[in-house]
């Protein structure tokens, strides 16, 4: 092997590092808004969230389960906070709406 042939193989194998550095980084970052999600609404045994007060007397519960990643419960709450009417959505769309009302309003 001449030095010309380690040099670029050497070169290569650099790319290919730094490449594999660059995405564990981005996946890293994914992963990190993903976490910061569940923190806010996730919880594996579906117990009670903290709910989402509108008004002095209408509540709403936000449920977000690991095992459905892609669906969102929603449920309206009476002052007691027993949980009136409901069910599960996708979390995409749900995600869209809250986006848009967020542009419309901000």
């Amino acid at each position: 092997m001449n030095l010309l042939s380690i040099r670029n193989e050497a070169l290569r194998q650099q790319a290919q590092y730094e490449n594999e550095q660059a995405i564990k980084k981005l996946l890293d970052w994914l992963n990190q808004g993903n976490n910061m999600g569940k923190i806010i609404m996730h919880d594996r045994d579906l117990e009670r969230t903290q709910d989402l007060t509108i008004g002095q007397h209408k509540r709403i519960e936000i449920v977000y389960d690991e095992i459905a990643p892609d669906k969102i419960e929603l449920y309206y709450l009476d002052t007691m906070g027993t949980r009136l009417e409901g069910g599960t959505f996708d979390l995409n769309s749900f995600m869209d709406a809250v986006e848009k009302f967020y542009n419309e309003n901000f």
